[in-house]
């Protein structure tokens, strides 16, 4: 009996292992950000005896070097963040989308064209200047919300002229759109990459 026993365990946990193995496999051969936030959620439920292999190189090689595991990481948000030609993407549903932002494109300048210009005025800008969240991490330029407030009226003609000029092109700066990602350490050792959202 106990024999018995002992090869179900070992069978189950075979299984286990192999399921692991080919959802990281997956992961690595596949990246998407689904199967990414799916790592993330395993992960946080594992025990913290669970020795597992959760970073691989692209040769299906153990990564635990923490500086080679957070490039990795960055990597992989790179990879998410620009159109990829690789094997796996769907360039059909690339140019769909191409497609659908001209085309989203085009309504919006017409409406912008044809229609009266929404503008901003001083008091709009200063209450949403008070709104803003203090004691919060700085941007890529280390600016902060304190910076804004602080500021006063010096500041609100640059940027009424700003959000108005956005308004009239339909067109938003570049440097609006991007951000510093910090990773957030959860538990345990801060270097792991696993131990950080």
């Amino acid at each position: 009996m106990k024999k018995n026993k002992r090869e179900l365990r070992n069978q189950i946990r075979k299984e286990d292992r192999t399921d692991k193995q080919n959802f990281f496999n997956n992961l690595m051969d596949k990246p998407d950000s689904k199967t990414f936030y799916r790592l993330i959620r395993r992960n946080k439920h594992e025990s913290k005896d669970t020795k597992s292999t959760l970073i691989k190189d692209e040769n299906n090689g153990e990564v635990i070097n923490p500086e080679e595991q957070s490039q990795i990481f960055a990597d992989y948000y790179e990879k998410l963040a620009v159109p990829s030609n690789e094997e796996h993407y769907d360039e059909e549903l690339l140019e769909e989308n191409k497609y659908r932002l001209a085309l989203m494109n085009n309504i919006i300048k017409h409406t912008i064209q044809e229609s009266i210009i929404t503008t901003f005025n001083e008091e709009e800008i200063l209450k949403s200047i008070a709104k803003l969240n203090s004691r919060k991490t700085s941007d890529e330029y280390s600016l902060t919300a304190e910076h804004f407030k602080y500021a006063g009226r010096s500041i609100i003609p640059n940027i009424l002229s700003l959000f108005n000029n956005i308004m009239q092109t339909g067109e938003i700066p570049k440097v609006f759109k991007t951000g510093i990602m910090t990773p957030l350490h959860k538990k345990r050792q801060r270097l792991h990459i696993t131990n950080l959202l």
